[in-house]
């Protein structure tokens, strides 16, 4: 399925000790127009670029 317009922040790879559970699995399950993005140490609803 297609998301929400605009494309995830560019995320530079760090070595995280512990990995977040995710906030979400689809661009819909985030609030406005954030979108379900991969984030420095787990998968969050982060706004679009």
């Amino acid at each position: 399925g297609k998301g929400k317009p605009g494309v995830c922040p560019f995320v530079r790879p760090v070595l995280c000790f512990a990995y977040e559970p995710p906030e979400c699995q689809s661009d819909w399950e985030c609030p406005e127009r954030k979108k379900c993005c991969q984030g420095l140490c787990g998968i969050k609803c982060t706004d679009p670029v």
